[in-house]
């Protein structure tokens, strides 16, 4: 079976779903405006903005938790990650050079990065912002240029990075 999550007037792009079948993405509104969705129960939901003009959802957890990030004022400015649970969207953290996510885990850890992508990784558990590449396992182990893809339930973080020269994947398990 193939389900068209339709749009909200415009193009849609899906950028992940969970194990209940909720997917989430970004859909242009009927006034060309970049929207954060929610697709559940045959029905697509503008998810709002943290009050700029336009958001993005990345992932969404088992709990319906999504994660994606906004620009927080009508007059621009950085990109800001957002949380998206119990039908309110909220700013995770402020930076101010920005911030966006790449995935959030069923315990609530999200990693992405400061500055959007590109930049710095960073991995958001327990309330505090940890950043990867400071991690002295990280540093000890000589990796650079860190790209983060995903987050288990473990905390466990995929991606790649710069080591001995060359471009290489990981497993990374904080402590």
């Amino acid at each position: 079976m193939l389900m068209n999550v339709g749009s909200l007037g415009g193009d849609t792009y899906v950028a992940a779903l969970n194990d209940r079948g909720a997917v989430v993405g970004i859909s242009r509104n009927g006034s060309r405006e970049n929207r954060a969705f929610l697709y559940e129960n045959n029905r697509i939901k503008d998810l709002g903005t943290l009050g700029g003009p336009w958001a993005r959802a990345e992932d969404i957890n088992d709990q319906g938790v999504i994660v994606g990030s906004s620009v927080a004022d009508a007059t621009g400015g950085p990109e800001q990650t957002f949380i998206y649970e119990r039908g309110r969207m909220r700013a995770l953290f402020s930076h101010p050079d920005g911030s966006r996510p790449t995935a959030i885990n069923n315990r609530g850890e999200v990693i992405g990065y400061i500055g959007g992508e590109g930049g710095l990784p960073f991995l958001y558990k327990g309330g505090q912002l940890v950043m990867l590449e400071e991690l002295p396992e990280v540093v000890a182990a000589g990796w650079t240029d860190l790209v983060v893809e995903d987050i288990n339930d473990r905390g466990w973080i995929t991606g790649y990075g710069r080591r001995n020269g060359g471009v290489q994947s990981f497993v990374l398990k904080p402590r």
